[in-house]
Formats: C-alpha cells, sequence, structure tokens
C-alpha cells in the first residue's frame, strides 16, 4: 500500500489484502448481487517484483470470490498502472493478466 503523495508505506499481503476485501464480500452474498471491481491496479515504479506480487494476489484472490474485475489502464503515456507504456508491454503483467484471466 502507498500514499504516495505523504511518503506513507505499509506492507501489503494476501491476508490483509482478504481483510480489507470481506466486508464486500459479505454484503454482496448478504444482498445477493454481484460485484465488480470496475479498476485495481499499482504503479509501475513500485520497487522490486512488488507491483507483479500484488496484482498478481489480488487477481487470485478476486478470482477465486467469483468477481468480476478490470485493470486500472491499458496504456499510458508515462509508468503508472498501465498495460503498456507507450508501446512498451509490460511483459511480467501481461503474464500476470493471462493467467487470471485463464482461472
Amino acid at each position: 500500500g502507498v500514499d504516495y503523495l505523504n511518503g506513507v508505506y505499509s506492507a501489503y499481503d494476501r491476508t490483509r489484502l482478504q481483510a480489507d476485501i470481506q466486508p464486500y464480500l459479505d454484503w454482496a452474498a448478504a444482498n445477493q448481487v454481484p460485484l465488480l471491481v470496475g479498476e485495481f491496479g499499482a504503479m509501475a515504479t513500485a520497487p522490486g517484483n512488488s507491483r507483479n506480487n500484488l496484482i498478481a494476489d489480488k487477481i487470485s484472490l478476486m478470482n477465486e470470490a467469483g468477481l468480476h474485475w478490470t485493470l486500472w489502464t491499458y496504456r499510458a503515456l508515462t509508468p503508472n498502472f498501465g498495460l503498456y507504456t507507450g508501446e512498451q508491454l509490460d511483459e511480467g503483467l501481461a503474464g500476470i493478466l493471462r493467467l487470471g484471466l485463464s482461472q
């Protein structure tokens, strides 16, 4: 997690992500409605593999919960949330999306 405007960072893992989405899953189950995660992602400038790890965990949890989801940005001019930056494909993210879409 990051509040990059204020320089505040916190660690996220699968357990914390599950805890974050559980109230919404409970609400959807109680109201018998599907959920759509209309935008999600992680900054391309995140250190190391943290971006890919976070996105992979999010997709895995959303798929397990039967949620519908879309990545925040397909193409961007600068490195941010996109699958592409200009014409450059983020191969790591593309692989994660392929796997997530096949589950």
